[in-house]
């Protein structure tokens, strides 16, 4: 049995757009009880040298930014792939779940039957995504959002003709032609802000774990294994951590193994859910510290600040532990291509559809 350690980095609640925080990232961290024994005296000395921690727990936010502490994140990492870990992360670009929803309320094809067959793969609705998030300006992206947040049918459909006559002025044919698909989609959208289906609208956190936990479920069934998952129990996500594990274990929503947008399910192999405080967790420290170090460095690289040699050195381990498990990404093809280089071999493939 394992256990999946949880946790986040740069969650903001209901509002995404905090410029200050451009990106959320959700870690889980996979120790079998050989791996966490092993670990368990190092992650202890760690703490007890880096003097400055109070209380004595390892979090990304007490140590970057001093030599002490980036040495202590390092050797964590190295510590970690030293003993075979492996990590799992998703990365969201929080600008993108804008243009993401408008696709997703307008362009859902059980509801809207203009929109062309092409649209159930994910290559497509990327694209089209990612031709509306450098067409149109962010505060009229951001207004969608939170009339789509509110369940206003009225404000979504009047923000989203708005959107949809700007996106006309695109000058390809293809664009147009979604425009026209899109347009159908005003009589009937489809909107994720229902009382009594639980915390999912699709915030950074839900975006995060439902593909993550696929992801993580399926790494598990290949290599045979079963695990829990273990999160703090102080963190404002857990009620969407619990809805998004509900979602995924359904087998309605999963016809023949797949999603009506081509994720796979449900489920299988991620049994309980475990809530620890994180002070008494070194997996859920661990878990801080992947989290905490993934988003660093994406912030970092997206905003062409680069890594310094001595910080690259300390993302190296981390970047390991990530291609032997699995990360996802919710953003931009102009974010992505900017994390190219520091990202590599964790990337999906750019190449546009």
């Amino acid at each position: 049995m394992s256990r999946l350690y949880c946790d986040e980095s740069g969650h903001t609640g209901p509002n995404p757009f905090d410029p200050k925080q451009p990106v959320f990232v959700l870690a889980l961290v996979e120790l079998d009880d050989h791996q966490e024994r092993s670990l368990e005296q190092t992650i202890r000395r760690i703490r007890e040298q880096t003097k400055f921690l109070s209380p004595m727990e390892l979090k990304f936010s007490s140590l970057k930014g001093s030599p002490e502490g980036y040495r202590a994140i390092r050797e964590v990492g190295m510590v970690l792939a030293d003993v075979g870990a492996r990590a799992y992360f998703s990365v969201v670009e929080k600008r993108f779940l804008a243009p993401v929803l408008v696709v997703e309320t307008f362009a859902d094809p059980s509801l809207n039957s203009a929109v062309p067959d092409a649209s159930r793969d994910g290559g497509y609705r990327r694209w089209l995504a990612n031709v509306i998030y450098e067409a149109i300006d962010g505060k009229l992206l951001e207004e969608f959002f939170h009339a789509a947040q509110d369940g206003d049918a009225v404000r979504v459909r009047a923000i989203g003709t708005r959107l949809i006559s700007r996106l006309r002025l695109h000058p390809s044919d293809r664009v147009l032609s979604a425009c026209d698909s899109l347009e159908e989609g005003l009589e009937q959208p489809w909107l994720f802000a229902h009382e009594d289906e639980g915390p999912w609208f699709p915030n950074p956190v839900m975006y995060g774990f439902g593909n993550l936990l696929v992801a993580a479920d399926k790494v598990l069934e290949d290599g045979d294994r079963r695990a829990d998952i273990v999160a703090d129990v102080d963190r404002e996500f857990g009620p969407v951590l619990g809805r998004a594990l509900e979602i995924l274990r359904e087998s309605s929503p999963f016809i023949n193994g797949r999603s009506a947008y081509g994720m796979p399910g449900p489920i299988r192999n991620i049994e309980r859910r475990i809530e620890v405080a994180s002070h008494e967790s070194f997996g859920v420290q661990i878990a801080d510290l992947m989290a905490g170090v993934v988003r660093w460095v994406a912030v970092a690289t997206s905003e062409n600040m680069g890594l310094q040699p001595d910080h690259a050195s300390v993302w190296e381990p981390f970047r390991l532990l990530g291609t032997r498990g699995w990360c996802w990404w919710q953003a931009s093809e102009t974010f992505l291509r900017k994390l190219r280089a520091t990202f590599h071999g964790l990337l999906p493939s750019l190449d546009p559809i």
